[in-house]
């Protein structure tokens, strides 16, 4: 089995996850049940620890600030930078492999929002008497705590398509702390009741399938002029 067969297996694999879980969660009500009943434990485990701890509900809260998408930028894009300069790239070409990142998470946040996305309520919206209100609790009406198209979570396909472009340049550090930073600000959705478990995990399967394609495809390759001579 050669390269590129090797990768069309992977991911007509991943695909076949995609949908099978969509199928699944649809249209078998055990599937159903056994999600719903994993995603309300971990909302309620998650939500319910804000009221022990005021710092803690205040870490937690300004996570789920609606500007807290730049305080991502800050750490994702200094670690890509951080990973070109280590990978010993000419400039010329670590300015290439940055806007090629930054172009291609463009247009799977555009794919996600307007064709891979459809109606499901949040936790918060779900059980409305039932949860912690960020926004009551902390007296903040910027906080983000629901969502009408929560599933999947793209703020979480975002974070974790960083990882697996990290992961791809094979630096053991800067693979280690990108997954720290893409665990640590999926997490504030949880806690707020705007995201179910069952998002992240499908939008973390969603942002390997995307990494496929931008990236193990060849894609890339194929359009680093810069590299020509």
């Amino acid at each position: 089995m050669n390269k590129n067969q090797f990768f069309l297996i992977k991911l007509t694999s991943v695909f076949l996850l995609l949908l099978l879980l969509l199928y699944f969660y649809t249209y078998n009500v055990i599937f159903y049940q056994l999600v719903f009943w994993a995603d309300s434990e971990t909302f309620f485990l998650f939500n319910g620890s804000l009221v022990h701890n005021k710092y803690w509900a205040f870490l937690w809260g300004y996570l789920n600030h609606y500007n807290e998408t730049y305080l991502n930028l800050i750490p994702v894009f200094t670690l890509i930078i951080l990973l070109l300069y280590r990978s010993g790239c000419s400039f010329k070409v670590g300015c290439y492999r940055f806007f090629y990142y930054v172009i291609s998470l463009q247009l799977i946040i555009y794919l996600h929002k307007h064709i891979y996305t459809f109606g499901r309520i949040s936790p918060s919206y779900f059980y409305p008497h039932h949860y912690v209100s960020i926004v009551e609790l902390l007296g903040n009406e910027n906080l983000k705590w629901n969502s009408h198209h929560s599933f999947p979570s793209g703020h979480s396909l975002a974070l974790f398509y960083f990882f697996f472009f990290i992961q791809s340049n094979k630096d053991k550090v800067m693979t280690r702390w990108s997954f720290c930073i893409a665990i640590f600000f999926s997490m504030p959705r949880l806690f707020g009741g705007a995201h179910w478990l069952s998002d992240i995990v499908y939008a973390i399967i969603l942002a390997y399938f995307s990494y496929l394609i931008f990236y193990n495809s060849g894609l890339e390759r194929k359009l680093n002029w810069l590299d020509r001579k």
